[in-house]
């Protein structure tokens, strides 16, 4: 977002990266994971729609 109106503030820009499509589900998955190594195909399996 170009005209955004705090530019700077870090939530805003969390907020936006959290917005990328996949990307909520992703760290979820591995999140769900905690700790455990998971490979991507896991991942891939886990987000329905991917």
């Amino acid at each position: 977002m170009e005209n955004a109106v705090f530019p700077d503030c870090p939530i805003r820009n969390i907020l936006a990266k959290l917005c990328v499509k996949w990307a909520f589900w992703a760290i979820y998955m591995l999140n769900k994971a905690d700790k455990e190594t998971v490979c991507f195909k896991k991942v891939q399996c886990g987000i329905p729609g991917i």
